[in-house]
């Protein structure tokens, strides 16, 4: 059997390619990030009178990709985002600090 699409499909790299997302797709799937696709189209165009066709390879992927959490922000008066409510004071608590003490209370009562 003939196969120079093959051997030219690899001497472009195309290949080698193909095997590195592939690798990278199949781990994204084991890691349990949805599914993946993988396409290899081949373009075929008639080339001049000649009996000449040209070949263009495309490789398509799609990698998943693991879904990113979303966190609440507040907006201060002057328009940027903060974690902590700036309408809201704040409390001084070390909870570290607060069960030393907690212990503390307990052993030595």
């Amino acid at each position: 059997m003939n196969r120079p699409i093959l051997e030219t499909l690899s001497r472009l790299h195309v290949l080698d390619e193909l095997a590195e997302l592939q690798t990278r797709i199949v781990e994204a799937v084991e890691a349990g990030h949805g599914t993946g696709e993988l396409t290899l189209s081949l373009k075929y165009k008639r080339e001049g009178r000649g009996g000449q066709l040209s070949v263009l390879p495309t490789v398509k992927s799609k990698v998943p990709v693991p879904p990113y959490a979303s966190r609440i922000f507040f907006v201060t008066p002057d328009a940027q985002l903060v974690v902590d409510d700036p309408r809201q004071g704040s409390l001084d608590i070390n909870p570290a600090a607060d069960v030393a003490r907690i212990k503390g209370a307990v052993i030595n009562d």
